[in-house]
């Protein structure tokens, strides 16, 4: 993969990594009969479920400020 803009147009900063996306799992406690319950407080994190967010060409990429920006990427 090449990424066609690989440092952030804010900052000046080189792409950290992309954008993923991640389900995960919120912990629930005491779940009453009426559906009543609380959050626990832990989130159970399903790595296997990790992609890459890409629309089309384009890639979300991240620097180390915290800043995203779209890319176009290909493969050379």
């Amino acid at each position: 993969m090449t990424i066609k803009t690989p440092q952030c147009p804010e900052c000046g900063l080189s792409a950290k990594g992309t954008l993923e996306t991640v389900f995960a799992i919120a912990q629930l406690s005491d779940l009453e009969p009426d559906g009543a319950c609380e959050y626990e407080g832990a989130t159970e994190i399903l790595w296997d479920t990790q992609k890459t967010v890409i629309d089309g060409e384009k890639i979300t990429l991240v620097c180390r400020n915290g800043h995203e920006w779209v890319s176009e990427m290909y493969d050379p």
